[in-house]
């Protein structure tokens, strides 16, 4: 049966270790995004997974507070959509449901500038840097790995989401959201 969810979720961006201070302290997660999330899911429809547990689902996400820069230069917002293919379990009772899934997408990121200046210290003396004054929009492609539980109409999901998978470049995030289905 076909159902569509909406939601709220949280995006751990770019999961790895970071310099967060100037004193050299690190961070394992570069920015947290809350997220609002909409899913269509259903039962797959192309054939040849001849099972009635397989399941096909478009989702997109977008931050509508985006992260603004600790230096004040610029605030990030992050759009994402992907479409992915799960195999539902029911566990214990029939309304509890568990589906790892897997798929693909694209993440956009929109830079919005906001120009001026900013004082840094770069070691012994502090210095003006100039501050972009422009947007920028940059996309990458994702896989996506994850599962979810379904008690009912509820829906809670986990992912992955792996971008530069055969590059020197790749990137991490974590996405968890909870969920309701609608209709």
């Amino acid at each position: 049966m076909s159902a569509f969810y909406l939601g709220l979720g949280l995006l751990l961006h770019d999961l790895g270790r970071y310099t967060t201070a100037a004193d050299g302290s690190s961070s394992f997660v570069s920015s947290v995004f809350p997220e609002l999330v909409g899913q269509f899911r259903t039962p797959w429809p192309l054939g040849g997974l001849n099972q009635e547990n397989w399941f096909f689902s478009a989702n997109l996400a977008l931050t509508p507070f985006g992260h603004s820069n600790p230096e004040g230069g610029a605030s990030t917002r992050i759009i994402r959509g992907g479409a992915r293919v799960g195999r539902e379990f029911t566990l214990l009772t029939p309304a509890l449901k568990v589906e790892p899934l897997g798929g693909t997408g694209l993440m956009f990121s929109y830079i919005r500038g906001t120009g001026g200046t900013v004082s840094l210290n770069n070691g012994n003396t502090v210095t003006q840097f100039g501050l972009p004054d422009r947007s920028a929009l940059a996309y990458v492609f994702y896989l996506e790995f994850g599962f979810s539980v379904e008690v009912s109409k509820l829906r809670w999901e986990n992912s992955m989401l792996m971008s530069g998978v055969l590059s020197g470049r790749r990137a991490v995030s974590f996405v968890t959201d909870f969920s309701y289905a609608f209709f």
